[in-house]
Order: C-alpha cells, then sequence, then structure tokens
C-alpha cells in the first residue's frame, strides 16, 4: 500500500474532528453528572469500597489522585475540576492542556473504584487517550478562533495518532466478533434473544422486540457480521469514502438501536462518538453549501481597532457562528466608523449594504448562525437588551482593565496543527501495544503478553478486551434482596431502605431491580465467585448507611444478601426462581 493511499483510508477529516471533540466532551460531563449521584457511594471512605480496600486489591501501577481523601468535599473538588477541564475541552480553549488534564482525571476516577466499570469506560478513557496526540481545536474552537498563523484551507490530517483513533475505534468491534465465539451467535442465531431476555439490561422496547423471534435471529447475524466485516470494509483501499460512510452509517444505526433496546449504560454513546471522527469531508463540504444562502453572504463583522479585547470577541463570533461567508475587518477600513466615533463597537453590512450598529448586530449575525440562530429571538427580548446595553457600557468603561485581563486569559497563539515527530513515535508504539494486546485475547490464537509492557498497560489503563456478550449473552436473570433485622428484633428490607420484609411473593426478575447501570454492574460482579470479596465493604457501607443517625433499637444488627436467580430458556421459557444466600453479615460482629 502507497503511502498516498494510506493517507486517504487513515486522514481525519478536522471539522470531523471538532465533532469529535465536542461530543467527546459531552459524553465525559455526563458521565460525570450520573456518577456524582453516587459521590458519597462509590467514591469516599463511607462508601462500598473505602481506599485501605481498594488499595490492597489494586493492581500495581495503577495510581489515583481520587485516593488522596476519602471525604465528600474532596471528591465534590475533583470532580468540579474535572468538569471545569472538560468544558474547556468542549470549547476547545488550550485544548491540548485540557484533553491531557481531563484523560488524567478520568483515569485517576476509574482507578478509584473498578468494580462500576464497563466496557464503555475503557473505550471513553482510550478516545481521551489518542486525542491527547492530535489537534481536537483546530477548528470550531476559541484556540481555533485565536490562532494568528496563516489558515490552512485543507482539512485533512494524517498521522500515526489518527491511524490509531481510527483502529481503536474499529478494533472494539472486530475483536469483539472473534471473542463472540458461542453457538448463540452462529449458528444458532439466538443471541439477541438471550440479551434481550435479561430484565436487568432490556427496555420496555427490547421487550417488545423480543416477540419477533425471526427478527431477532436476523439481526443477532446482522451485529455479528457487521462487527466483523465492517472494519475491514471501512478501511477498504477502493471507494474509500463510499466505504467509509456507508459502514460509518451502519454502525451508527446499530449503536441506536442498542440504546433504544438495551441498558448497556454510557457504551453505545461513546462508540458513536468514535465513530463521528470517520465522518468524511464531503459531507461538511455539502453542508458548507447548503448553510451557504444568499442571507449569509456578504456579512462582514467590524470591531473596533483599538481594542484587540473587541477583535477576540468578534473573532470568537466568527467561528463559533458558523456562517460561512462571515468576515471579520478592522473598523478603520470602514466608511461609516472614518468619523472616529469610539462608541460603535461592531457594525455588520449584508449583501444589500445594510448596517446595524452594537447590540443590533450581534443579533443579526446570530440571526443568520444555522446553529444558533434561535437565540436572535431571545436577544430581541427588552429585557436583554437593556441588560446588554448597560454590560456593554459597563464593558467600554473598563475596557483597558478588561483587555488585559483577556490578553491575559485569552491570548493569541500560532498553533500549528502538524504532528510532532515525539508525538508520532508514542502514537506509533502505542498503536502498536494496542494492536498486539487485542490479539493476545483471542482464544483462537493464544498469545501472552509481555510481561515486560504490564507496567505500561496498568499505568495507562489501555484495556483492550471487547467481550460484552461474548462468548455469548449470559442467561441468567439476576435480582438482589436483603433481609436485615434491627437491634430491637424488628424485620426490613434492606436493599430498599424501608420496615417490613422484603417482598418475597412479587419479587420477580422481570423488572429492572437497580438505581442505574453503574449499581448494576457493581451488584452484578459482588454476586460473583471471584468479586466475593468485596462483599464483606458493601456489607460494611449498608451498615453504615442504615445505621447513620438512628437511635440504638433502630440500629441494624444483622442482614443476609440474596441473589434470585432465574435462568432464560428458548421460547420466553424460564426455569422457577431459585433464592441464594450470597452473605450473611453482622453489623457488629466478624461477618461471612
Amino acid at each position: 500500500m502507497t503511502l498516498s493511499r494510506m493517507k486517504q483510508i487513515f486522514s481525519l477529516d478536522l471539522r470531523s474532528l471538532a465533532a469529535f471533540r465536542i461530543c467527546l466532551g459531552i459524553v465525559i460531563l455526563i458521565d460525570l453528572g450520573i456518577r456524582s449521584r453516587d459521590l458519597d457511594s462509590h467514591y469516599t471512605d463511607f462508601g462500598v469500597l473505602s481506599r485501605d480496600a481498594a488499595i490492597a486489591y489494586t493492581a500495581s501501577w495503577h495510581f489515583s489522585f481520587h485516593m488522596a481523601n476519602g471525604a465528600l468535599w474532596f471528591q465534590v473538588l475533583l470532580f468540579v475540576i474535572a468538569a471545569l477541564f472538560v468544558t474547556a475541552l468542549i470549547l476547545g480553549y488550550k485544548t491540548r492542556t485540557a484533553t491531557i488534564v481531563s484523560w488524567v482525571l478520568l483515569l485517576s476516577l476509574q482507578n478509584r473504584n473498578f468494580l462500576l466499570l464497563q466496557g464503555g469506560d475503557n473505550l471513553l478513557l482510550l478516545l481521551l487517550f489518542w486525542s491527547m496526540f492530535l489537534p481536537l481545536g483546530a477548528r470550531y474552537s476559541i484556540d481555533a478562533a485565536l490562532n494568528t498563523s496563516i489558515r490552512n484551507s485543507n482539512n485533512q490530517y494524517f498521522s500515526a495518532a489518527s491511524m490509531g483513533l481510527l483502529i481503536q475505534a474499529m478494533s472494539v468491534y472486530f475483536f469483539s466478533a472473534f471473542l463472540k465465539s458461542a453457538p448463540e451467535w452462529y449458528p444458532d442465531g439466538s443471541a439477541l434473544y438471550y440479551a434481550l431476555s435479561l430484565a436487568y439490561f432490556t427496555t420496555p422496547a427490547g421487550v417488545w422486540l423480543l416477540q419477533f423471534s425471526t427478527l431477532t435471529k436476523a439481526l443477532t447475524y446482522y451485529v455479528w457480521l457487521l462487527e466483523l466485516l465492517g472494519p475491514l470494509i471501512i478501511f477498504s483501499p477502493v471507494y474509500s469514502r463510499q466505504c467509509r460512510t456507508t459502514v460509518m452509517i451502519l454502525f451508527i444505526l446499530m449503536e441506536v438501536g442498542f440504546i433504544i433496546f438495551l441498558r448497556v449504560g454510557i457504551f453505545p454513546f461513546v462508540s458513536i462518538t468514535s465513530l463521528i471522527a470517520f465522518i468524511p469531508a464531503k459531507f461538511w463540504d455539502l453542508m458548507l453549501q447548503k448553510i451557504n444562502t444568499q442571507e449569509r453572504r456578504n456579512i462582514r463583522l467590524y470591531y473596533n481597532h483599538q481594542h484587540t479585547s473587541h477583535k477576540k470577541f468578534c473573532l470568537l463570533l466568527e467561528t463559533f457562528l458558523l456562517i460561512p461567508d462571515l468576515r471579520v475587518i478592522e473598523s478603520q477600513d470602514n466608511p461609516v466608523t472614518s468619523d472616529g466615533r469610539t462608541t460603535i463597537l461592531w457594525l455588520t453590512t449584508d449583501q444589500k449594504g445594510r448596517s446595524s450598529v452594537n447590540m443590533d448586530a450581534i443579533i443579526e449575525i446570530v440571526r443568520r448562525s444555522p446553529v444558533f440562530h434561535p437565540l436572535a429571538w431571545l436577544l430581541r427580548r427588552r429585557t436583554v437588551r437593556v441588560i446588554a446595553k448597560h454590560l456593554i457600557e459597563r464593558i467600554d468603561s473598563h475596557r483597558y482593565f478588561i483587555s488585559r485581563l483577556i490578553d491575559r486569559f485569552f491570548p493569541f497563539n500560532s498553533t500549528s496543527d502538524s504532528a510532532t515527530w515525539l508525538g508520532q513515535i508514542l502514537a506509533s508504539s502505542f498503536l502498536i501495544i494496542i494492536t498486539y494486546w487485542n490479539l493476545t485475547t483471542l482464544p483462537q490464537i493464544s498469545l501472552p503478553f509481555p510481561a515486560s509492557l504490564v507496567a505500561i498497560k496498568n499505568s495507562f489503563r489501555l484495556h483492550q478486551k471487547w467481550d460484552m456478550f461474548a462468548p455469548s449473552p449470559m442467561k441468567l436473570n439476576i435480582s438482589i434482596a436483603i433481609e436485615g433485622k434491627l437491634n430491637d428484633g424488628s424485620v426490613v428490607d434492606v436493599y430498599n431502605m424501608k420496615q417490613g420484609e422484603p417482598d418475597w411473593a412479587n419479587l420477580r426478575n422481570d423488572t429492572f431491580p437497580f438505581e442505574n447501570f453503574r449499581w448494576r454492574k457493581y451488584l452484578g460482579r459482588i454476586q460473583m465467585k471471584k468479586f466475593e470479596k468485596y462483599r464483606l465493604y458493601y456489607g460494611r457501607y449498608l451498615c453504615r448507611k442504615w445505621n447513620r443517625n438512628r437511635d440504638d433499637p433502630q440500629k441494624l444488627n444483622t442482614f443476609k444478601i440474596y441473589a434470585i436467580v432465574q435462568r432464560n430458556l428458548l421460547d420466553s421459557k424460564k426455569t422457577p426462581a431459585e433464592k441464594v444466600m450470597i452473605w450473611n453479615h453482622h453489623c457488629f460482629k466478624k461477618s461471612t
């Protein structure tokens, strides 16, 4: 394969990379929001895994800033810092720094409590890892708006890191197909039926789909074949653009299907984000032609040439409003402002020569934005205009101080999009490592993972085993019940934190019994034999949670954790539910 052909196959469009950056940041923010609902339970010493327990079972070379302090306030602080840097990543402000810090904090968070993690978390961290080597802020960012270097009209970008990101995204599917080796995938075609039969995975739409056995069988084959062949087709050296676009759309539709029919957490959203990087340049060119209407042509935004802060504000508008023909020009070049009026901050002229000043100018260009035009209605409201007028006057009266502040935190830059030699070498090395690691996960070839690379493997958490629903979906429906006794002898439902014993008669496996997918992953794990050592810490957490702020007679004394197990069979049949005690806990003495 020639270098030019390789560039064609493994190149990214910088506009696609910008869309990838924004979606990646949004997914991380959503993930932080979901996790924050259980901050006390999952990340503090009060919760299910204290720092002592986490350190005792943490693999070598793992680190976590979140283990530096077990108090709630400290975890809140780290979450807020992470959210701020992710917001900077979305906006493209000091993008490289924001990406690196976001990756470090996400790595730290995942190392704090691995029992909560799923494949989507691994992929999210890996996408952020590859992003550190890529020019995420080259388009549609604050960095791009303030870049004074000659703007490169070529949006194509090729490097070892672009290869790494694209190959990583496809490795998830390709190697997963090989791990799906059970007959439920092929030849039986019953894998999707069993997946939809798991009450803790399926949605109401999934329950509806379950009744169409022929369709679920066809979709099973479709998913397996797409995961196997799609990555090969998407990197086809012939008809590259057509193959990339078609397979990308098919994968996105498959992920949308997962969102509709299965509760699989953030995994499909992260996967869709990875696929956005494959959007070809032709898509953006067509979009540009579509939005470049007559009304959006020949728009000029003039700024007060005496103040760089005005120029920077206008450059930001030019970048983010996505008006194709918007141009930013110094006000001294505009005859309307030749009389030297300093009260005019911004002025626009359209294709008919009409002009607008200050707030009216902002409204006019926002109205023409293909994305933000609904905001023009809000900006026209009298209250908003009054506030804006007052704000503009205040800014103008303190323009020297504000200009210094803006120059300090929003300086012009001359960042190059080109990859450095060091970045190329590092990205190439990591690409070799993750490719080899993926090969070691395949039972068909039995490759050992080199001991010399364990430190890198654990330090960077480059986990590559993509075994969701592999080798086949689980066939066991598992629910949970916890029956406890208080010091006064009364029986309580500890799992639901209420008086009275669990409702055994109505305890079923056809509902979602968990608070969210994080709890589902955690409780599902501690019910497994290999994670039984963590049941003690969950038991201690339940004691602390129940006994907090309760008088002695109402304190929890003992409880038993039961797994309600039911095996799914074909033709919508199930075995009778079985109640299995997996843990007997005493809050005030040794538990078993």
